[in-house]
């Protein structure tokens, strides 16, 4: 695995631990264009766009992170910051795109975001309005 730990990274780790999510998603702007392909970056960059209500940048952030390492627990995270963010219609429409690509580990985090998101969403509505197929697998084991 990459070590994503650059300076940049704990520059931005430090704003993020001291809740500072405005110069957070500032900084980040400016370094994920330094370091591309720096998950860790990206990820915090997507944190502090959500959290600062920026939406479209978090979904790009979220495509990003998926880009650079598909099917890594990453995309849970950021489903479930999303759904604690109010922003649960964006987090179903990315589930449609990356339907196809999903896997039975993720499946199994998803069900725990979704129980988690039960007390914020109706839980029955928010199953519904998944892809079909993907609805069916979360049915089977909830």
């Amino acid at each position: 695995m990459k070590n994503y730990k650059t300076e940049r990274f704990k520059t931005a780790l430090n704003l993020y631990r001291e809740n500072r999510f405005s110069e957070l998603f500032e900084y980040c702007e400016k370094a994920t264009q330094e370091e591309i392909n720096n998950l860790e970056l990206w990820k915090l960059f997507g944190v502090s766009a959500g959290t600062t209500g920026n939406s479209s940048i978090a979904l790009k952030c979220l495509e990003t992170v998926w880009t650079i390492e598909p099917n890594n627990m990453n995309l849970a995270n950021y489903l479930r910051a999303m759904f604690h963010n109010d922003m649960a219609e964006e987090a179903i429409d990315k589930l449609y795109e990356l339907e196809a690509e999903i896997d039975e580990d993720m499946i199994q985090h998803l069900k725990m975001i979704l129980i988690e998101a039960a007390d914020q969403y109706d839980l029955k509505q928010l199953l519904e309005s998944l892809p079909k197929s993907l609805f069916e697998k979360l049915k089977n084991i909830m």
